[in-house]
């Protein structure tokens, strides 16, 4: 048996793709896995999907055609990407456990840093959150992948970018030694819903025991949390939210914003995680 990965052609998207290859294998050594490129398209705009406007479908698009006419088995997907509505007759299958949700300020290392330091980022979630940690912090816009990006930065046309720490790790650009990378805690910046997730989709119905094996349960919990919330959150442009949801013990924490301004956050049993999304949704 033969399964058809499919991915886009980053560096960090093909990472993504190999895990959940290995995954696969883990479980079932008998299972040949063959990841595909497919073009995306817009992939450039990325930044804009999710957190602007509950997902839209720049990014899945493509993978979603190739997905339901047989040309992959399943897409991969940075779950924070993906769209609040997925096309029909798919589903998400698979979400590997969850890497790190934070961000991350990257700075050319040994570079001064003004206090008006000029700050690359496309997200106007991350920039709310730079401001409230830096009022006097510049914010420029900037776009391309993360190798495009830290040449950038390390040319000097800005002081510093922010990336998420989990792309950060996967793509291996962190061993770079041009540049440091100071983690932001989730609780001063708090991340877009899914963000550090790795998804799978599939077709309805299809292989579901194989993808069930490389499924993380409580991450997978997590998911279905911070979406809900993202359902509530996302009836307007809300492009400064943040959703981030982590379980201990069977209890459940989910934090909300609109704004990075006013930060709620509450616990409840998993069993009633989507009551308490839409309970502390509603309070913002």
């Amino acid at each position: 048996m033969k399964i058809k990965i499919g991915t886009q052609g980053s560096r960090l998207a093909l990472r993504e793709a190999k895990a959940v290859a290995a995954g696969i294998v883990e479980h079932y050594p008998d299972i040949e896995t063959e990841i595909m490129y497919i073009d995306t398209r817009g992939y450039e705009m990325i930044e804009r999907s999710f957190e602007k406007s509950g997902g839209g479908n720049i990014y899945t698009d493509r993978m979603e055609k190739a997905l339901l006419d047989g040309e992959i088995d399943i897409a991969v997907h940075s779950a924070k990407h993906l769209p609040l509505t997925l096309a029909a007759g798919t589903c998400i299958s698979a979400v590997l456990e969850r890497s790190s949700p934070r961000d991350v300020l990257v700075t050319k290392r040994g570079a001064p840093l003004p206090d008006n330091m000029t700050v690359g980022t496309n997200s106007k979630r991350r920039a709310a959150g730079i401001k409230k940690l830096n009022p006097n912090a510049r914010i420029a816009g900037i776009t391309g992948n993360i190798d495009v990006r830290l040449r950038m930065l390390y040319d000097g046309q800005y002081d510093g970018i922010v990336l998420g720490e989990a792309g950060a790790l996967r793509s291996g650009v962190m061993r770079d030694e041009r540049f440091d990378f100071a983690a932001i805690s989730w609780k001063l910046l708090v991340p877009s819903a899914c963000q550090g997730m790795i998804a799978v989709q599939s077709r309805i119905g299809e292989n579901n025991h194989i993808f069930g094996a490389i499924n993380d349960e409580d991450t997978y919990r997590c998911y279905e949390t911070e979406r809900r919330a993202a359902e509530v959150l996302y009836s307007e442009d809300l492009s400064s939210a943040g959703i981030y949801a982590y379980i201990s013990d069977g209890i459940i924490t989910l934090t909300v914003t609109k704004d990075q301004q006013k930060i709620l956050t509450d616990s409840a049993p998993v069993t009633l995680r989507f009551a308490l999304a839409e309970r502390l949704t509603g309070m913002l």
